[in-house]
């Protein structure tokens, strides 16, 4: 579990430090214990690891019962459930008013009876270990000295697990709560003799707790129980005396505003204004009502019979007090009341109403004036407390943001040269935060990577001597010993009159979006690579396809001319002829060459002003001289007006023989019917000119139709799938359009679109 963005509080100092921890995002807090600065060692950790261990035994209506383990600020660290309230701890410092100890009394024993029933001795029963909350309520924290309950029976081994341990400590806890001093070891004074209003039974309770025979205490917790609750069932007939109300005493008000004064969120101002409110005057319940919005209970507590005809009464009363503007007593039927204003800004803010036991005397004057000197107390408290959580909370907001954003702020105070770090800031550089934050600018120019340091010391000085804002991309080098891409930026802080003191900025961990961008661009230029590679292995199939056609009829023309000249008598015209063209066989490779270089590097094509049908004639040797090789018979159907169109006539040629080659080739295992290649010219609608090849071979399927047009994609067992993916690519650079279609009657259809010139329509 990670405690960035909880605001942590310190409840208790000792040899292990016991913090409430708060999550405003969550709304959640827990307790957390951990080693004091002076007390990390292996004994105190293991002290914490055991606590944790008896998890499962203790439950959370009588103990703080331990979650998990954590590290922090490099200390093992143990988490608990919070009841909320506070460390008894901080009320010892003075004694306490006897119904409220008997209230404390009551539930630590019923407490540490609970823990012995679940087989454990506490071992460590002191007020750094019980946390008291509302209505008096405690639970035992500090089980890291727990041992297993034995009994008699064991032998040697009983005396150290003794439960009657624990009463011991108990009658010297209570002996502090009600005098303000510790007992003297072996016979201690009465704690009447210390303190004034101290029953006889309760006296003879803590001394008989304290006996240093063990068998002179009380056999068990329960027993501690039911004479607490003896004592406090005698001291209800005596409620309303002086000797047991302690409210002049100047002295316990000024603790209890110290108390009220030192509580640091709305929550615990409100349970400690309603406990120190009780206490003070002796009441037997009490409740808090703010009224921001709508009135609405903050914190109540006492358990006392008038508790439900308080609530039944509560509007009434709080109308009437916040009216009044001062404190009332209303009563008595069914008790007397005692409503005190909270005031803030000369407006009521809240209303703490104190209801007594039936019968008790109405409080005086003396009594009204402490707990309204208290509930002036709790209203600046409450004020200060609610501008604290609005700093916690803005501050665990940052903090919060810069954690997510992996970016620390900083303050540099130019003077003396003093940096102030966020915790981020520290984590940045491999470092756990330090609650001081602070550091000096030499020092963390040596955390700065040396190829970058006289680069960012430069840039840093300048920017200060002319007051800019400056930002800079650099390395820094973390204790750990990693390399961290980090973008660190800043301005200046001008006071009211204009001067520069400090300088402000952010800390960017960039680490993973530099390393991210370095292997985007490896990527990129390995995928360039394979491009290239591809384009590559394309252009050699494409030059491969084309070429092999001139190349493959002047051959044939060359084999026709020796042919003539082996005859008996020579046919040297016929030589002629065929040495012609296979001359322009070889001229005509050399320009498809030339053409796909162009088309390689994405040249325009040369257009010229051509007749579609010229084009067409041009073509038909070699067309026709594919054909008579398969036994494919060509059907001629040209257009009987001339059809110009803006064209490369070489790039078009190869374009009509690739079609009709591939229609020959798509015949070749055909023997049920003729085979049929018809080649036709025509003036489409608009301003287009057609070009159409249909062959009567076995068609296309609709599959084979949607990826015909696609690179390296071929029907035939030895093609290379590219003639038709450069036909396309000849077209669409002449602003045409070329498609295949089923042909009625069975075969294919292949249908050229070019835009003719303007002025040549038919």
């Amino acid at each position: 579990m990670n405690l960035v963005g909880w605001a942590i509080t310190r409840l208790h100092d000792d040899e292990i430090v016991t913090y409430r921890a708060w999550n405003p995002f969550l709304g959640q807090s827990v307790l957390m214990r951990a080693p004091g600065r002076d007390g990390l060692d292996e004994g105190v950790a293991e002290t914490l690891r055991r606590e944790h261990a008896l998890a499962d035994r203790l439950e959370p209506d009588w103990a703080a019962r331990p979650l998990r383990m954590i590290r922090h600020e490099e200390r093992p660290a143990l988490l608990l459930s919070d009841p909320g309230g506070a460390v008894l701890a901080a009320a010892v410092a003075s004694p306490l008013a006897v119904d409220r100890v008997l209230r404390l009394g009551e539930s630590l024993s019923d407490a540490i009876r609970r823990a012995h029933e679940a087989g454990l001795v506490h071992g460590d029963i002191r007020p750094a270990n019980v946390l008291v909350t509302d209505g008096d309520r405690c639970r035992l924290t500090g089980f890291g000295r727990a041992r297993p309950r034995l009994t008699g029976e064991t032998g040697g081994a009983a005396r150290d697990a003794d439960p009657r341990d624990d009463l011991h400590a108990l009658g010297s806890l209570l002996y502090a709560l009600v005098t303000g001093t510790s007992p003297t070891p072996g016979r201690p004074a009465r704690p009447g003799e210390r303190a004034e209003g101290v029953p006889a039974r309760l006296d003879e309770t803590i001394l008989r707790l304290l006996a240093p025979d063990p068998a002179h205490r009380h056999a068990s917790a329960e027993q501690v129980v039911a004479d607490l609750s003896a004592c406090a069932a005698d001291l209800g007939s005596r409620r309303g005396s002086p000797a047991v109300r302690p409210a002049g005493d100047r002295a316990r008000l000024l603790e209890a505003v110290r108390i009220l004064s030192r509580q640091l969120t709305p929550e615990d101002v409100g349970r400690t204004l309603v406990r120190l409110g009780i206490d003070l005057a002796g009441a037997s319940s009490g409740t808090l009502v703010l009224l921001a919005h709508e009135p609405h209970v903050a914190a109540a507590s006492g358990t006392g019979p008038s508790g439900a005809a308080l609530t039944e009464r509560l509007g009434a009363v709080v109308r009437e007090v916040a009216g009044a503007g001062r404190a009332l007593v209303l009563g008595p039927s069914p008790a007397l009341v005692l409503g005190v204003p909270l005031i803030e800004e000369e407006s009521p803010v809240g209303v703490l109403c104190l209801t007594f036991a039936p019968g008790a005397a109405p409080p005086g004057m003396d009594m009204i004036e402490a707990v309204a000197a208290l509930a002036a107390q709790g209203a600046t408290s409450l004020a200060t407390a609610r501008r604290h959580m609005d700093v916690v909370l803005r501050e665990a907001l940052l903090s919060e943001g810069e954690h997510l954003s992996h970016a620390g702020s900083w303050c540099m105070h130019l003077a003396s040269g003093r940096l102030t770090w966020s915790p981020e800031h520290f984590r940045i550089l491999g470092m756990e935060p330090d609650p001081a934050g602070s550091t000096r600018l030499d020092w963390f120019l040596e955390r700065v990577h040396p190829d970058d340091r006289q680069r960012c010391d430069e840039l840093f000085a300048a920017a200060v001597r002319d007051r800019r804002v400056f930002e800079l991309d650099y390395r820094v080098k973390s204790l750990d010993g990693q390399i961290r891409h980090v973008h660190g930026s800043g301005r200046p802080l001008y006071d009211s009159a204009g001067e520069v003191h400090y300088y402000i900025g952010m800390l960017m961990d960039v680490t993973r979006r530099k390393l991210a961008e370095d292997r985007f661009q490896q990527a990129q230029a390995e995928l360039a690579h394979v491009n290239r590679i591809a384009m590559l292995g394309e252009l050699v199939a494409s030059i491969a396809h084309e070429v092999s056609q001139p190349i493959g009829a002047g051959s044939t023309n060359c084999e026709a001319a020796l042919r003539w000249l082996q005859r008996a008598e020579p046919d040297l015209v016929e030589v002629e002829n065929a040495i012609r063209r296979a001359i322009q066989n070889g001229r005509r490779a050399g320009d498809v060459l030339n053409r796909l270089r162009a088309l390689v590097r994405n040249s325009p094509p040369e257009l010229v002003a051509l007749d579609l049908n010229a084009v067409v004639h041009e073509a038909l040797p070699v067309i026709q001289q594919e054909l008579s090789r398969r036994e494919v018979t060509l059907e001629l159907g040209l257009a009987p007006d001339a059809l110009e169109v803006a064209g490369d006539a070489i790039q078009l040629q190869q374009v009509m023989i690739n079609l009709v080659v591939n229609a020959a080739q798509a015949m070749e295992t055909m023997r049920d019917r003729r085979r049929v290649v018809k080649l036709t010219t025509l003036a489409g609608e608009g301003d287009h000119a057609r070009l159409v090849v249909r062959d009567t071979g076995p068609g296309l399927d609709a599959e084979t139709r949607e990826r015909l047009f696609s690179a390296f994609f071929t029907t035939k067992p030895n093609g290379l799938g590219v003639g038709l993916s450069i036909c396309r690519s000849i077209i669409e650079s002449h602003a045409g359009t070329i498609r295949a279609l089923p042909a009625e009657g069975g075969g294919a259809v292949f249908e050229v679109s070019l835009p003719r010139l303007r002025g040549a329509r038919a």
